[in-house]
């Protein structure tokens, strides 16, 4: 299955977090993640974690509106429901 939400690093899935008004336990929560999992994707300076995990945050801040992705280049964009 091909990643459909993309994080370029640990900076990039906060301020997506954030932007959607989450805390982390929240996400972690809706994600259906340990907390200490998406701490961790969060503390790294490039996201090498669980494709899986990735995948799940990225279905998670859907339900919030928001869509991060890499191309053209990393960014963070509403979408419509």
């Amino acid at each position: 299955m091909p990643r459909q939400n993309h994080f370029s690093t640990g900076n990039h899935l906060a301020a997506a977090r954030t932007f959607a008004g989450l805390k982390q336990s929240e996400l972690a929560n809706l994600a259906g993640l340990h907390v200490n999992s998406l701490k961790r994707l969060e503390a790294m300076g490039g996201i090498a974690g669980s494709e899986h995990a990735c995948n799940r945050i990225g279905e998670a801040l859907k339900t919030k509106g928001i869509f991060a992705e890499l191309q053209p280049i990393p960014s963070i964009r509403l979408i419509y429901t």
